[in-house]
């Protein structure tokens, strides 16, 4: 049924975060008071579909002390309402930086394990 009037479609979606070295007891705020009721309110209306960017410290987290957080996304991406958008681990902003910056940035963007003193910027090869 079409009246002449046309169709918009909106993408909903959030950066979910926690900045490197965030200590744990502001992080479990940071969850309880914002990221919790953002899911349980976005599983209460599953036919609003949404986007959510995770970063990895965000991730590591998550899996520490809230598991329970990727059961709910789990069945939310299942019913197709939710897409996560991936990214780099500090959820790098390379279209920020010049491109000789966004190389030494990406080098950033790596799981602190693989990112060592050896590795980082200014380092040989």
């Amino acid at each position: 049924m079409n009246n002449g009037t046309k169709s918009v479609h909106v993408c909903f979606g959030t950066n979910c975060t926690f900045p490197p070295g965030f200590a744990s007891d502001d992080c479990e705020r940071l969850y309880q008071n914002t990221y919790k009721p953002l899911l349980s309110s976005l599983y209460n209306i599953p036919e609003l579909p949404f986007t959510l960017s995770l970063s990895g410290p965000l991730i590591e987290w998550m899996e520490h002390h809230h598991p329970e957080f990727f059961m709910i996304l789990e069945e939310m991406v299942a019913r197709k309402q939710i897409e996560i958008l991936g990214g780099g681990y500090y959820s790098p902003l390379f279209r920020s930086f010049r491109r000789s910056t966004a190389s030494a940035r990406s080098r950033c963007s790596q799981p602190p394990c693989e990112n060592s003193s050896a590795n980082g910027p200014g380092a040989p090869g």
